[in-house]
């Protein structure tokens, strides 16, 4: 294989010429300036380290990138309702595949009331530190805001200071 990345030693060990020592020099010079290097800033008495990116490995990182942002460009035009359910479903599956190899047997709805007993658990943990951010407790919000919710039928003057967001109408003082 001619593009085969090989260390400098073997390099250095495999050149029977007189001008070895040089020919290492030259190489070490031209990886370390190469494009595709990146160079540390670290020196030993070898000489700075550096990583060199093989051109195929950075070609297809650049791709899995292109892809990866073509993904989230479709992923961000899918309704956070189905997000949370694909994200539910790839924990289940993966839940399910994990106990599989370890031999542990299990169906899916015990999976499926695991991960909902998981959210709720996360959730109240949420709700008691102060972060009220799940998604029933924002749509709640919204819907108290709202004129169809708030007995003044006006949402400016129905947000009270010290509760903003939250009906004055239906709080339970």
């Amino acid at each position: 294989m001619a593009d085969e990345y090989r260390p400098l030693a073997t390099l250095f060990h495999m050149d029977a010429s007189t001008a070895a020592p040089a020919h290492l020099e030259e190489l070490a010079h031209a990886r370390l300036t190469a494009d595709s290097t990146f160079r540390t800033g670290i020196t030993t008495k070898l000489g700075e380290l550096f990583i060199g990116m093989p051109r195929e490995l950075t070609r297809q990182l650049n791709d899995v990138l292109a892809r990866e942002r073509s993904i989230a460009v479709l992923w961000n035009g899918i309704p956070r309702i189905m997000k949370h359910s694909y994200i539910v479903h790839a924990i289940s599956e993966e839940i399910l595949s994990t106990n599989d190899i370890e031999g542990v047997r299990s169906t899916r709805k015990e999976v499926q009331d695991a991960v909902e007993t998981a959210q709720h658990e996360a959730a109240q943990t949420a709700n008691s530190s102060g972060r009220c951010n799940t998604i029933e407790s924002r749509r709640l919000q919204r819907w108290h805001t709202s004129s169809r919710a708030c007995s003044t039928g006006s949402f400016e003057t129905c947000r009270r200071p010290g509760a903003p967001g939250m009906c004055s109408c239906l709080r339970k003082d």
